[in-house]
């Protein structure tokens, strides 16, 4: 899960180092872009809520 919290010498998934690299370490500005290229559903926006909470 996103929440997941990895110790010391753990390696995180190849999507997340490849996310931060794209983006410089701030997601926000790629959540934006895919949020403008299509509209998102109301469960998905409610998910997206529901994570950010979590966080």
């Amino acid at each position: 899960p996103a929440t997941t919290r990895r110790g010391k010498g753990q390696q995180r998934p190849w999507h997340l180092q490849l996310a931060d690299r794209i983006t410089g370490g701030s997601l926000v500005p790629m959540i934006t872009q895919l949020m403008e290229e299509r509209k998102l559903e109301p469960e998905e926006i409610e998910r997206l809520r529901e994570i950010l909470e979590e966080g």
